[in-house]
């Protein structure tokens, strides 16, 4: 069975191990996972997520890599388990303030079995039973949360005392405690906003006295508003994860399990890190941003075919993407890397923007813009060179050779070359800078 496409593990330093492998594993990895899919499709009002069926192979070879290349040998045994379930619980829930003392018991069940399950079937379900739980428990923090912020009257007369920071403390023993937790973090919150209304950053006394007041409703109004919006985008982002999502998050808190360098990649991770390093990608020469409102704006164009088009404007709402004469699929509300990922493709291949013009006062107002994709250089993050001169303290001036290397770059796929180019490197780079600046007597 083959590895999806680009997936890759990253074992620093940059050992990059590609999978394709075949072979008979565990039949609960084909059968059982087509029955929970067979199920309803939502449960508690998110998307019941469930392993793909490349997951079993790419999970084994990952634990068995991990075993076998990481420095400390480490076997992946029962302690290894152990650790991997307790960060991936608490990766999730690092104020230990969504799971319960329940679903730490009921989980507890893979404390020495992490290891068989993924090592011997490459079963992931677990993964993915856990993630629900934590998003079920999310989602009531979020509606207590805006229930509360409804009704409560945030008066701060009593003594009261909240722990910020609870990483080393236990999960909450019930619902009912849990509620008394959010509670607290909630009116904390109110009270920062509250204290950062009376005093707001970069003013002065004097300033601040010479600002009008608002009303006490309207700063409660802006409050209970910024909040709502804060648990809302959180809760938003989880609910947007799919089940590549899930996978490569769990693959790399096991890698982590083994040291904080070691990482894995699923295809849009590893894309993201080859374009980074191959300083050049296939698109429009476009830099995005997501905004609050669920729109994704354009934050700057760079040079490319966005840009000597003339049509597309910084602050144009993107709000949907086409292939070629494919129909148009709707981005809003989507996470910006799933965007992003419509938009790049082959180079020559054209990509249709569905925008709300920055300038439109209605937003129903659209316009479609067709963009045919180029080669788009990242130059800003190659190795450059400079020569400068200081006073050597003996009459004479002291020259100086000073390299800039901003990032670490390679050619990642060297078979897409043209026949006579040269993959690019940081030490092939590096090489030639340090040639031309001994040439220059520094």
């Amino acid at each position: 069975m083959p590895l999806k496409a680009h997936e890759s593990i990253v074992i620093m330093p940059f050992i990059i191990v590609f999978l394709l492998l075949a072979g008979p594993f565990a039949p609960v990895t084909h059968a059982e996972v087509a029955k929970v899919a067979a199920e309803p499709a939502r449960t508690n009002g998110f998307a019941l997520l469930v392993p793909g069926p490349d997951d079993p192979p790419i999970a084994r070879f990952t634990a068995r890599a991990l075993q076998q290349f990481q420095y400390r040998h480490q076997v992946f045994n029962d302690v290894v388990s152990s650790n991997f379930l307790v960060r991936f619980m608490n990766d999730l829930d690092p104020q230990r303030i969504h799971f319960l003392q329940s679903d730490e018991a009921e989980f507890a069940r893979y404390r020495t079995t992490l290891d068989d399950l993924t090592l011997r079937y490459g079963d992931t379900r677990p993964a993915y039973e856990i993630f629900q739980r934590f998003r079920e428990r999310l989602a009531q923090r979020t509606a207590y949360a805006e229930q509360l912020l409804r009704t409560e009257k945030f008066e701060f007369t009593a003594d009261e005392r909240v722990t910020v920071n609870r990483r080393n403390l236990p999960y909450p023993a019930d619902l009912a405690i849990a509620e008394k937790l959010w509670r607290e973090r909630v009116r904390f919150e109110y009270l920062q906003e509250r204290l950062g209304a009376i005093n707001p950053v970069g003013k002065t006394n004097a300033t601040a006295k010479a600002t009008p007041v608002k009303p006490p409703a309207q700063i409660h109004s802006n409050i209970v508003q910024t909040i709502s919006r804060r648990y809302d985008r959180i809760l938003k982002i989880f609910k947007d994860w799919d089940s590549d999502d899930v996978f490569q998050y769990y693959l790399t808190t096991l890698a982590h399990v083994y040291d904080p360098h070691s990482d894995y990649f699923g295809k849009a991770q590893f894309e993201e890190f080859s374009l980074s390093m191959n300083l050049s990608l296939f698109g429009i020469g476009a830099v995005l941003r997501s905004e609050e409102d669920g729109y994704c704006k354009i934050a700057e164009l760079k040079p490319g075919p966005a840009l000597k088009g003339g049509q597309l404007k910084v602050n144009d709402r993107i709000v949907a993407v086409a292939q070629g004469t494919n129909e148009p699929m709707d981005v809003v509300d989507l996470p910006l890397i799933k965007v992003v990922q419509q938009i790049r493709g082959p180079k020559g291949s054209e990509v249709r923007l569905t925008v709300i013009p920055a300038d439109a006062t209605d937003l129903s107002l659209r316009k479609v813009v067709s963009i045919i994709r180029e080669e788009i250089k990242i130059e800003d993050s190659a190795a450059k060179a400079k020569v400068g001169e200081l006073p050597n303290g003996k009459g004479g001036p002291l020259r100086l050779g000073v390299i800039d290397l901003p990032a670490f770059y390679a050619t990642m796929d060297v078979q897409s070359l043209k026949d006579k180019a040269t993959p690019r490197s940081t030490t092939a780079d590096v090489t030639k800078l340090l040639v031309k600046l001994a040439e220059e007597k520094v």
